[in-house]
């Protein structure tokens, strides 16, 4: 399970199950587990397919999204007629290590970096602040860019190309789309850099092209990046041309200036460079590797011991802004609950009747003592109606949505990116099949596709989180996500939706789902990038509406500064920018600071608030930007990848707005008596689409 034994809970894990029989048999493999609701689901793939001969073995590659770290794991065998072959539970041999969702996790692949040495280690046993993981042999890296969500950031070794080399193509595009979609990729370059050259899929990751290998450089610029004061020998490097991002230069013996730590955008992701070897010998033995590593990736992850007992032991029930999202979507207006005043009145109003009423006016006034059995009677059927009718008025039998929406436009790529946030609502008790598809966007995506869903979960270990004890939907039948990939004929990617039926929803009850889905951008117009003007962080150029909608309350984003759109920006309407135009300070609009008699003031934020979606949504983009957990005091792990503050430090420009047509279509159904599925419509009551659209910029 996992990369290298290692897997978080509440992301998709790589699962590689070894089959062979001694007699020829077909078939498909299942995996049984538990949502973040400890509620049991059975899932299946037409990709989890298996053909065996006798006594040859196979290997069937399954990704799982698992909900709780000490639930049972079962594989089960089936064949193709449905018929079960075997079932057994994991051994904990196999199930490997279980982080938990918001621990920084960090992968090295090709080669040993000797991360753990720089982490830090604790004396009672617990997690360090960051965990490492280390996959030598690249065969066994994922054939699905998911494989890699729970990863914080992949480190890259080309000291032995060897495994590269022999990187089937699937496994390399896996790789290449996990940046795409915004993960963070260091890789180590140096004696074998030209021969990296030849590895098309790393060589267009990195931030320039690679010019050639040079050897004997000077090791000062290093020692001086981390103040060191320990001896470094002479380094072997790889020297790239026009990088996009330059963090660090490097001396050639010949006093050379060349880039040794760079950066770049890929996609929603990030490359950094380090142009030398990581993992050689040289560095290996330095007194100062310690510090190198830390500046360079682990420093950025740490976590203390106080700020993770902080998120732990929260008053709120979560420590991390997924948790605010999920109890912002749960607020369904027509649904309401009694409090506990409410309940206590109407006990004492029931109480008053049957007590005092019946004794002092039934017994003594009227002396009617045996008519109590039927006041008793009468005002037990009152009370009860009463209750029953506020049910129905306060509990509606419509089934009822709550959605969040976001798409992301990367023109660097040509690529479209999405992922939904929904809560269904059910008046009634039922099972249902839920399935969900793209609308048409403008001229941006003519056509409607199936988008892959799974249930959301909660980190932490409050009431319903993926450390919790209690199951809060205990009782609740086993349902099925039915995985689905479909190669698609005009480009390399594939496409992959899936489905979810015979989802128990109690009365009156809600369920979280998730929703994900990538495509080629087809109809990407050409761009003309914007300008950087020398000198300063000010943009120059034109930039036009290519998604054939209205964009709303929109705005540019670069560095730290915001350029405000028109209230409603319409299709190939064109927006000027120049040095003369004006923009205002981001993180001042995200923590909505303001002048106030002279004193400036911003609007805390605060963790309990369910009413504000947009906010918060501004909050999931670009948390980073407006201060982080200094501002929100609550973490972003759970959906990291959200943010997209680190871009903005680069080379791109982010277009954010929000648009007001339907994009996306959730569709229920139940089973009825004969067998076919019933639709049932979906009332939508709060949605929110927002899209993103990255811009790329070049200096003047």
């Amino acid at each position: 399970m996992g990369l290298g034994g290692t897997w978080k809970v509440g992301y998709p894990t790589q699962m590689r199950v070894h089959l062979e029989s001694e007699k020829a048999v077909s078939g498909h493999v299942q995996v049984r587990t538990f949502d973040g609701d400890g509620v049991p689901l059975l899932c299946q793939s037409n990709h989890w397919q298996f053909g065996l001969d006798p006594n040859v073995e196979q290997t069937v590659e399954a990704i799982v999204q698992h909900g709780r770290a000490r639930q049972p794991i079962e594989i089960r065998v089936v064949d193709n007629e449905g018929r079960l072959i075997m079932e057994r539970p994991l051994r904990a041999e196999e199930r490997g290590t279980v982080l938990p969702a918001t621990h920084p996790w960090i992968v090295s692949v090709g080669g040993d970096f000797r991360l753990e040495e720089a982490t830090l280690k604790t004396v009672d046993g617990s997690l360090p602040s960051v965990s490492t993981s280390h996959i030598l042999d690249c065969s066994s890296l994922p054939y699905e860019a998911i494989g890699y969500t729970g990863v914080d950031q992949i480190l890259l070794s080309t000291l032995s190309l060897d495994g590269w080399k022999k990187l089937r193509p699937a496994q390399a595009r896996a790789l290449s789309d996990w940046v795409v979609r915004g993960g963070k990729l260091f890789v180590s370059l140096g004696i074998n850099a030209t021969e990296v050259a030849e590895l098309e899929w790393l060589h267009e990751m990195l931030p320039g092209r690679i010019r050639e290998s040079i050897a004997g450089v000077e090791p000062g610029p290093l020692e001086s990046w981390i103040n060191s004061d320990k001896p470094l020998q002479k380094l072997n490097c790889g020297r790239i041309e026009s990088p996009s991002l330059v963090d660090l230069n490097g001396l050639t013996s010949r006093r050379e200036s060349f880039p040794l730590i760079s950066r770049r955008a890929f996609g929603l992701g990030q490359v950094t460079l380090l142009a030398t070897d990581l993992d050689a010998p040289v560095l290996l033995k330095w007194d100062d590797r310690t510090k190198l590593l830390d500046k360079l990736m682990l420093g950025a992850w740490k976590q203390s011991r106080e700020n993770r007992n902080k998120e732990a032991g929260s008053s709120i029930g979560y420590g991390d802004l997924a948790g605010q999202l999920r109890a912002s979507l749960d607020l369904f207006p027509g649904v309401q609950t009694a409090n506990l005043t409410f309940m206590a009145v109407l006990l004492g109003a029931f109480l008053l009747i049957v007590g005092p009423f019946d004794y002092f006016v039934v017994a003594r006034t009227w002396k009617r003592p045996t008519w109590t059995w039927f006041t008793l009677l009468a005002s037990s059927l009152i009370a009860t109606t009463a209750i029953g009718s506020l049910a129905v008025a306060w509990k509606p039998k419509s089934l009822q949505s709550n959605q969040l929406i976001l798409w992301d436009f990367d023109w660097g790529t040509k690529t479209i990116h999405g992922r939904s946030w929904m809560h269904l609502y059910s008046g009634n008790q039922d099972r249902f099949r839920i399935e969900a598809n793209t609308l048409p966007i403008g001229t941006a995506l003519e056509s409607g596709e199936p988008i892959a869903m799974d249930w959301l979960g909660l980190p932490g270990n409050g009431l319903g989180g993926f450390d919790s004890a209690v199951a809060s939907d205990r009782g609740m039948p086993e349902y099925r996500v039915e995985q689905s990939r479909e190669e698609r004929p005009s480009s390399k990617t594939a496409n992959a939706s899936s489905v979810l039926s015979e989802i128990g929803i109690p009365q009156a009850g809600t369920k979280t789902f998730q929703g994900s889905w990538s495509f080629p951008w087809d109809h990407a117009p050409e761009l003309v990038p914007l300008t950087l003007v020398a000198g300063s962080d000010l943009l120059d150029g034109s930039w036009v509406n290519p998604l054939g909608i209205d964009i709303h309350n929109g705005a540019i984003l670069y560095r730290n500064w915001m350029y405000a759109l028109p209230t409603r920006f319409q299709p190939d309407q064109a927006f000027h920018l120049s040095i003369t135009t004006q923009p205002k300070d981001l993180s001042r609009r995200l923590q909505r600071r303001r002048v106030v008699d002279g004193t400036e003031r911003s609007d805390s934020w605060n963790p309990f608030e369910r009413n504000d979606l947009e906010r918060l949504s501004e909050m999931l983009l670009f948390y980073k930007s407006a201060g982080g957990e200094s501002y929100t005091s609550l973490s972003h792990r759970y959906l990291r990848n959200l943010d997209l503050s680190d871009l903005l430090r680069m080379d791109r420009a982010i277009v954010v707005g929000q648009i007001k047509e339907p994009t996306l279509q959730i569709s229920a159904s139940i089973e009825s008596e004969n067998g076919m599925p019933e639709a049932r419509s979906i009332e939508t009551i709060q949605e929110q689409t927002w899209v993103r659209i990255l811009l790329p910029v070049v200096t003047r």
